[in-house]
Parts: C-alpha cells; structure tokens; sequence
C-alpha cells in the first residue's frame, strides 16, 4: 500500500471527510449519467431527492454512488416502470424530476443540430444509423434524444476525429452518411462472412449473444463474477470491462469497443494479482452505518452479521474472504500494526477470533456488532482493546 493511503486518517466525522475527494463537479444534475463509483455533489444532490421520495434510507446523503443508492435508483426505476438498470440517466431524471427538456423544433430545423431534448423522425432516424453501425444500443428506436443516444453520437464522433460532444451537428450528420454508403458498398454479399468491425459496441444496456461472449471471457479471466452469464450489459459488467481495460492499458470507459473485443477475445487467463481500492472499501463500509445486525445476514436489505459484513464490503473490491471470522483470521497475512483496509481481529464470546472489522484508521475500526448494527468503534476503549488479537491483510 502507498504512504499516502497508510496515512488516511479518518476521525469521527470520517463518513463527510471521506467523500470530499476530487471530482467533475461543475455539471448540473441530469446532465450526465450517474453511476456506482461515482462521488460528486450531483450524486449527492440525487440522493436527497430519492431520500425525499422514500427511496434512499441512509441517514444522509453523502455523496458517495455506492450499493444503497444504486439499489434505491433501481427501486425508483421499477416503480415507474423504467428498465432497473441503477445508472441514474436522462429518462430516470425526469421520471423523478418531472422535468422533460424538450426541443425547440424551429431551432432544431433552422441550425440542423440535433441534441439532448430534441424529438421527431429525424432523432428516430439518426438512431436507426447509429444502431446499424453498432452504436446505439437501446433495444427500440425512440425518437427522443436522450443520453443514451448524445453517448452513442459522441462516440461515433470520437471514432471518426470529429468533435465530441454528443450533439448532431451536420458535420457529425454528413460523415455518418457517408460511413453508412461505404458500408453499403463493402456489404459482403456471402451470409456467411464476419459483420463488420464497426459494429463492435457494446455498453450499459446493451443485450445478446455478444454480450454473453464478452461476460463468459471476462469470468474465464477472473474479472465477471456474477454468478450467472446474463446475457445483459449492467453495472456489474460494466466494472469488469474497466477492470480488463484498466489491467490491458486500454482506454478505461467499461464499453466494449473494436480494441476491447479484439484484446479480450485474444486474452489467456493467468494468475491475476487483482488491484486493490481502500478508498473504495471504506467508501462502500461507511454507506452501510446503521444497517441491522442480523444472524447469518450477507446483504444490506437483511442485514449483516460481523462476518457477512466483510465478505460484502471486499466482495465489492473483488476479494473473496471466507465465509466465517475464525476461517477470515486463518486466511490473512499478519502485520505488526494495521493500516486502513486492515482487518483487526478480537476475542470475544469464545476463545480464538470471533469477531472483526475493517480498520479506518486513528485507531477506529467499522464492524456490525450483535446489539450496534453496522457502526464505528475505537480500538482503544476499555472493551475491544482487552479482547484485541491483531491485525491481518488480504491484498
């Protein structure tokens, strides 16, 4: 671990410290995409408009798009019939919002720009174009220029030199009209014959046989580790995507473009040392304060008992502990003095380790106790520092 983690200090008021790390912020909400990760005062600006909804139950909103608010913009989605993607888009905006950003069509037609907001049969037919050439993803044409079809815009943009902004000007109209004549030209006439390189995009809702390829590689490579191939493009292939492209020194976006496809198809699995995120960990443990203690609990809608709660939060940072605190302890490397993302152990009911938690520094571990739920205690108070065993790490 850098010095710079192994000095995070993280006092009582660790949870609003935490969440004030560097991010793109000038943005206003909805005008772009939202998803787990994610820490900015957008996010936070959502998070208290769903709490104000009944959605978001954390105590406060802290900025951070972890597992409670991705889980809450899904229950948001369901109840008003949108796909449960958890990435807080356009449409979700203004489902929650009641704001619709619709086009001036004399503006549209005067200066030719098509853009977020902008309806009718020409965004239907820009769709179609993009969806033959593999960009746009959604599974029906909509006609409403959305933020699924400005990322598809500035994509093809990007592919082609062109400024990317995702908007339709008729430059960006002009080359995508004539890709689509060279393409009509090149059309192989044998069925048979592999379809186009172009058409190699696959990204957040994104479904199919392709799909189903790259996640079944992925899990092949130790990155997917959802139990099941889905078939669906969601957040959890998403991450794997980035984590490949990350380990490959590919562009970091989780879409699967030519370069990806053709790096992964090609890619033989070996012996990964998987990268390890303590911001991330303790961002993802702090979200779950206050979640109930439950016997034999694993997730945050049942609740947790000490050791499900481990096994969730380094899940979430794809590090697999066993399934019990004395099996956790037996597994770990042993360290003389713990640094965050530690795991410090303690004796308490029964002789050996019986329970733990992830310590966060000056001194202060997050664990879900039996009487606390999921809370912050300190290493030094009369209780845990007489049943302290020690500390040990798993990256």
């Amino acid at each position: 671990m850098k010095d710079p983690v192994k000095k995070l200090i993280v006092g009582s008021a660790f949870a609003s410290a935490l969440f004030m790390l560097p991010s793109i912020s000038d943005a206003a909400l909805g005008d772009s995409d939202l998803k787990i990760g994610m820490k900015n005062d957008d996010v936070k600006q959502l998070q208290q408009l769903l709490k104000n909804k009944g959605y978001f139950t954390y105590f406060k909103a802290t900025g951070y798009y972890g597992s409670i608010t991705e889980k809450a913009v899904k229950n948001f989605q369901s109840a008003v019939g949108l796909p449960q993607t958890g990435v807080f888009d356009w449409k979700t905006y203004e489902r929650l919002t009641g704001v619709s950003q619709k086009a001036n069509p004399a503006q549209t037609a005067a200066n030719g720009t098509l853009k977020i907001g902008s309806r009718g049969k020409e965004v239907s037919q820009l769709q179609s174009q993009l969806k033959s050439l593999g960009y746009f993803t959604y599974p029906s044409i909509t006609n409403y220029y959305g933020t699924i079809t400005s990322e598809a815009v500035r994509k093809f943009q990007q592919d082609y030199g062109l400024t990317a902004d995702g908007a339709a000007r008729p430059q960006t109209l002009n080359k995508l009209k004539e890709v689509l004549n060279q393409k009509g030209k090149s059309a192989p006439t044998n069925n048979k014959t592999e379809p186009p390189q172009t058409a190699i995009r696959l990204t957040i809702s994104s479904t199919g046989e392709e799909v189903k390829k790259v996640q079944t590689k992925l899990k092949e490579l130790g990155y997917f580790t959802y139990t099941t191939i889905t078939g669906y493009f969601g957040t959890t292939t998403f991450e794997a995507v980035k984590e490949f492209q990350k380990a490959n020194k590919l562009p970091t976006t989780g879409t699967v473009d030519l370069n990806t496809y053709t790096r992964l198809m090609l890619a033989k699995p070996s012996k990964k040392e998987k990268e390890f995120n303590v911001i991330n960990l303790i961002g993802d443990a702090a979200e779950l304060l206050g979640t109930r203690y439950q016997w034999g609990g694993t997730t945050p809608e049942k609740g947790f008992d000490c050791s499900g709660f481990l096994v969730y939060v380094f899940e979430k940072q794809r590090i697999s502990l066993p399934r019990t605190v004395s099996l956790i302890w037996n597994a770990g490397k042993q360290v003389d003095k713990p640094s965050v993302g530690d795991i410090v152990f303690f004796e308490t009911y029964r002789p050996g380790a019986s329970h733990a938690g992830i310590y966060i520094g000056n001194n202060q571990f997050i664990h879900c106790g039996s009487s606390t739920g999921v809370t912050i205690s300190n290493l030094t108070s009369k209780y845990w520092s007489e049943r302290y065993l020690g500390a040990k790490r798993y990256y």
